[in-house]
Formats: structure tokens, sequence, C-alpha cells
């Protein structure tokens, strides 16, 4: 059947409209069974198109269906990176925080999400502001990615976010995070350093990690202690710079007659400039990374490409499964580290 007596001519969708006495853009929805008309609506319409002998043409399909093949595809959601650094200089210098959130960003991409970062703080986004500001533009998921140990909360209604931390175990209420296992990397550096000959390894720790990587990193420590010489006092030494922490140190490793050092967070190329050079030369320097990879000494190289990519995959999976709020039994992810035997 034709509407104009022409048997050859194709029913098309305008037909259908003038049938129904509708707009053509609601003869197009009803056909793909759109919800924002009503059911009524629906199937009047495509009953009217049966009657007519409307029937879809194939190679508009095809055209169709290579145009949105062909067509770059639509980011499925936002992720906001929160970080409490002061501003966005101060976030671009420190090599930890920018490559977890480059590795973040590039798995995001792969993943068809975007990401933006995003500052809290006195003199930037408050977290009521930040909640605000995120709702409005439809992100609903969250990264914990570069938070100071002092922060110790956000008001932040989690009920109506997806989260995961990263090394953020500190932030109450507690949520799911990942992180390097400091406890694992604690252990194999001290054996690692006692198979090569040393034996009176000493373990200095920067004052700024936060209380969950230092417990981890002395646990670890003084189970292989204990482990290798069960008598034996563990020899930790917490580093500050700016409070006379050179000298501190210097006066500890003459005192203890330390063949070996492993520091965490400390970079010990500044720290071997500053002490006296007979003590540093007689030492074995090796690093626990957790800034930034250091020449010159042996080390556990730091993971802040895993780190950022690990986390985007945990984030997303919650937001596909639309899992918000805080978690009733929160996680942690640890990934394990290697010993680099060579220095460089």
């Amino acid at each position: 059947m034709s509407c104009d007596g022409n048997e050859h001519r194709r029913v098309t969708m305008s037909d259908v409209a003038l049938a129904a006495n509708v707009h053509k853009s609601t003869v197009s929805l009803a056909l793909r069974n759109q919800s924002k008309l009503s059911a009524a609506t629906r199937e009047r319409i495509r009953r009217i198109a049966e009657q007519i002998g409307y029937r879809p043409d194939p190679m508009l399909g095809l055209f169709n269906l290579r145009r949105r093949l062909l067509a770059p595809p639509r980011p499925a959601g936002g992720i906001a990176f929160v970080s409490d650094l002061p501003n966005a200089a101060a976030f671009a210098r420190s090599e930890r925080h920018e490559r977890i959130f480059s590795s973040a960003r590039e798995e995001a991409k792969r993943l068809n999400f975007t990401m933006e970062l995003f500052l809290v703080g006195p003199a930037q986004l408050s977290p009521a502001r930040l909640s605000q500001v995120l709702l409005a533009r439809g992100i609903t998921g969250i990264l914990l990615g570069a938070l100071s140990p002092g922060t110790r909360s956000l008001n932040i209604d989690w009920s109506r976010f997806c989260v995961v931390g990263i090394e953020s175990t500190q932030v109450e209420p507690r949520v799911d995070n990942v992180s390097t296992n400091y406890f694992q990397a604690a252990r194999l550096a001290y054996k690692a350093l006692v198979d090569d000959g040393r034996r009176n390894v000493g373990f200095v720790i920067a004052h700024d990690l936060g209380t969950e990587i230092d417990s981890q990193l002395r646990a670890g420590y003084l189970v292989e202690i204990h482990a290798q010489t069960p008598s034996r006092t563990a020899p930790f030494c917490r580093f500050d710079p700016d409070e006379g922490g050179f000298e501190h140190l210097r006066q500890w490793i003459k005192s203890e007659d330390f063949d070996a050092v492993v520091g965490c967070g400390v970079d010990l190329s500044r720290v071997s400039a500053q002490i006296q050079p007979e003590v540093a030369k007689s030492l074995t320097w090796a690093s626990i990374d957790i800034h930034r990879a250091q020449t010159g000494c042996l080390c556990i190289p730091p993971l802040h490409r895993e780190l950022g990519r690990r986390a985007v995959e945990l984030l997303v999976t919650r937001l596909q499964i639309n899992l918000r709020g805080v978690p009733a039994n929160p996680d942690t992810t640890l990934f394990p580290v290697e010993w680099q035997d060579a220095k460089g």
C-alpha cells in the first residue's frame, strides 16, 4: 500500500507522521521505542506505520550504523581527582602526584571516562562546595588521589558518590584504597641488604609519610629483624630536614655504626651530601621510594603509574554498578614491590 497510489514509492516516516498527525521526530522516537513518549503513543504510531506499509530503509540503517561506528565515542562519565595541595603549581611540582594523576587520567580515557583535577583547602574549594560543583556537573566518581597525612576528613556527602582512595587510608570515614605494600617493602629491603653481606642496617623514615605508611614500614622491618636476629632492637630514625634532621641523622649513624641505611620518603642524595663525607661514603644507601626514583643507591622503585591505573579500574567498576557511599568493610589493594639491585 502507498499513500498516493504510487505502489512503487517507499512509505517514509514523513508519511507516518502525516497519517498520525504528529511531527516526524515523534515518529522516530516511537519507532525506536523511546521512553520519552508514553506507551500508548508509541503503540498508536507503530500501528499506523504498519497499516500504511512503512518499512525502515536498510541503506539508511547501514549509513547510520557506519556514522555511529566512526564517530568518537561520547564519554561514559566524569571522574574528579581530589588533592589538598595548596595550588596547581604545587601539584605540578610533586613528581609523585603528577605521575599518579597522569596514569589515572590515561586509564580513565582508555575506559571512556574524563578526569579533572580539583583542589580542596582554605584557598581552594571547600569540601561542601566541591560536592555542589561535582553534582551540578554530573560527576559522581571521586579519586582521593593526593591528600596530605594531616587531612583526616572531608565534609562530603559520600552517599552521593562512588569513591576510591590512593594511599588515603587516614581519611575518615574509611573508603576502599589502593596502596604500595610498604610492609613487604621494608622486609624486602632489609633482607636484600643482609643477604648482600650488610650486618647493621638502619632505617630512616620521613616525618610526613602518615601514620598508616609509617606503621607498615616499622612493622615489616621489625618482623624481618626478629626473623634474622631475635634479640636485636629495631634501628629507626624519624627524619625532618627542617628540624635539625641532618645533624641528628649524622650523630645517629655514627653512634650506631651502621654499614647500610634504608630511607623511605627521604632524599638520600641530599642526605649524603649534607652529612660528613666520611660518614656518607662508608654506607650502602638504599631507598624505598615514595616520591621519585633515586639515583646512586639501591632501591625499591615507586609504583606511581600502577597506583593510578588500578585506582581508576576500581572506581569505574563502582560507577558502572552505581556502588555509591562508604563501604561497610573498606578494603585496601596492596601492590607488591620489587628490589632493584643495580645502582643508577
